[in-house]
């Protein structure tokens, strides 16, 4: 599996099957997210067997913004849009074909951390290659 939006979406469409908020979910995704403005696409907390969908996160990077998207109880979806030029410092820390970490900093105080390894099993190369590419895009 590739770790892309259209991917994910596909994966939320099937799980919609068998959890009517998932569906709706789903479906306040396509009704928001234009697919086409996503440069890079990175799921905190997705890729989990035994974590509820309710505690990923998805973070979708556009040319002038990231949007950081949340699942919530009751189907709903909770979308956070932030400027880029409002991201104060990015802090990167990488260990070669190991580990990578990201941390947002903005400048009204919040912070989001992107770890190739705490945020899923199984794919850790694969999130840790979107984090250098997210890395590399913000510079």
């Amino acid at each position: 599996m590739d770790i892309i939006y259209s991917e994910f979406l596909e994966g939320m469409k099937r799980l919609g099957f068998y959890n009517s908020d998932i569906e709706d979910q789903y479906y306040s995704l396509n009704d928001i997210v234009d697919e086409s403005k996503i440069l890079h696409f990175y799921p905190k907390n997705y890729l989990f067997k035994d974590k509820s969908f309710n505690e990923a996160q998805i973070f979708l990077f556009e040319k002038e913004k990231i949007r950081i998207i949340s699942f919530l109880e009751g189907g709903y979806v909770s979308i956070m849009d932030r400027t880029l030029n409002t991201v104060s410092r990015v802090e990167l820390l990488h260990k070669d074909r190991h580990s990578s970490s990201i941390t947002l900093h903005f400048d009204n105080g919040d912070t989001y951390f992107l770890d190739s390894k705490l945020d899923s099993v199984g794919h850790n190369f694969k999130l840790q290659e979107i984090i250098l590419d997210i890395y590399k895009y913000l510079q």
